[in-house]
């Protein structure tokens, strides 16, 4: 891919000039769908060849670079939706101007090149449309019965994204322009003061949203009635979440989400057996790690992954553990039974590891953490336990982190503290 745009003479990187004549940027659409053939269907072969434990599915969206950004160190495999086929295939060759086109390939392409390592090594697999499953009638009759649960009307209440922009007219009318998106797709509203024929108000431009606004200002500006436009939009976006769910089932792999409003879905609608399962495990492995990672930068968590990989599997294989045991002893109240199970668990081993320490002579002293920004808004376990219980489990690994450092010093206190599960975490918070 990246060679096929240097050969197009498109810059990989922000900054550096480029002169793409109409006639190239036709040649290199027709070269990368060529391309992305063979990429799927080496792709295909993979997923259906080999199987893995920690592979998840990525639904593509504005957020989804961001999110795999500070996950990715964490699973075998995540899967995303490629974002220049939709880019390609909007590309017609009628059309009389591509500039707009050429600047959006270039910012895809561009934003590709900085996972080029993770695309390389394998971690990160891109795939086409293609692998999108569709649902058909039955998706419809699922989608149905979900709007009918008001849980799941009132989440994608909040979940819609809103922008409000209030302006005056040369004679002096008040005019209100508003959006509304979703994942999914997106609607534009308007008012003005006295309209009259010929009156033109100037909308929003593509790329550049209006001031964010909440849902209590549309409400007050434009009344209920606006509401039930913007509600029209629910059926497709349920109907994404669950093609996502579904998808991510056919991949051996769970869908990893970043939205209230998927986890709500996600619980009431009715999935192929096991793709809840997986979904829910992943994400809550997620919830119970990120927090204890506050500011250490993902790409260190990759290069410590790459040089300790043993401590990194005994890791991540004790966090899916603690999960797992939550999961299958209490299905239902999972959420509730967390904190228990981390007490029982991890802070029982981080005593062990206390009195090592002690018996070597070194102090030992609790470090508090913040919480992560990321995902925690999108839990299936974590969001449920509340900002107090998840600073518990905060602390909890600040207690592992600190006995790990009081030995780490001594020779002796380092070996004993390479054989503790958390000895990648208590690194990955280490200073470079």
């Amino acid at each position: 891919m990246f060679q096929l745009a240097r050969d197009a003479g498109i810059p990989l990187d922000p900054g550096e000039e480029d002169v793409l004549e109409d006639q190239v940027l036709l040649q290199f659409c027709e070269r990368w769908k060529s391309w992305a053939k063979k990429r799927d269907q080496a792709v295909q072969m993979h997923l259906g060849s080999s199987g893995s434990c920690f592979r998840s599915y990525l639904p593509y969206n504005s957020r989804t670079f961001r999110v795999a950004y500070e996950t990715l160190w964490y699973f075998d495999e995540l899967i995303v939706s490629d974002p220049l086929e939709t880019v390609i295939c909007s590309v017609n060759p009628d059309e009389d101007d591509y500039e707009q086109k050429k600047q959006t390939l270039r910012e895809t392409i561009q934003l590709l090149h900085r996972f080029r390592q993770a695309l390389e090594s394998g971690y990160l697999l891109l795939v086409g449309r293609s692998f999108l499953v569709n649902l058909g009638e039955e998706g419809s009759v699922a989608t149905a019965a979900l709007l009918r649960d008001p849980s799941v009307v009132a989440h994608l209440d909040q979940t819609v994204r809103y922008g409000l922009r209030k302006g005056t007219t040369p004679d002096g009318r008040d005019y209100w322009v508003y959006e509304a998106d979703v994942d999914s797709g997106g609607l534009i509203g308007m008012t003005l003061e006295k309209p009259q024929a010929g009156d033109s108000i100037p909308l929003p431009k593509v790329g550049k949203p209006l001031p964010r606004a909440t849902l209590e200002e549309i409400r007050q500006e434009f009344g209920e009635e606006q509401l039930t436009k913007v509600r029209d939009l629910y059926p497709r976006e349920v109907e994404r979440t669950l093609r996502n769910i579904v998808t991510a089932h056919s991949f051996s792999a769970a869908a990893l989400f970043d939205r209230p409003v998927d986890a709500t879905i996600l619980a009431r609608a009715a999935l192929p057996k096991g793709s809840a399962c997986k979904t829910t495990r992943a994400i809550a492995q997620l919830n119970l790690v990120l927090p204890f990672l506050k500011d250490v930068p993902p790409d260190r968590l990759l290069e410590l992954r790459d040089n300790m990989p043993d401590a990194f599997r005994e890791f991540r294989a004790t966090v899916a553990e603690i999960v797992e045991r939550v999961c299958r002893e209490n299905p239902d109240g999972a959420a509730e039974a967390l904190p228990n199970i981390a007490d029982r668990d991890v802070l029982g081993a981080i005593r062990r590891l206390e009195l090592e320490m002690k018996a070597i002579g070194k102090k030992t002293r609790l470090l508090g953490c913040g919480l992560s920004t990321i995902l925690t808004v999108g839990s299936l376990i974590g969001a449920s336990l509340g900002v107090d219980a998840v600073a518990f489990l905060a602390g909890i690994t600040g207690a592992a982190t600190s006995v790990i450092g009081a030995g780490a010093h001594s020779v002796e206190g380092r070996t004993r503290a390479k054989g503790s599960p958390y000895y990648f975490l208590w690194r990955a918070r280490q200073n470079p």
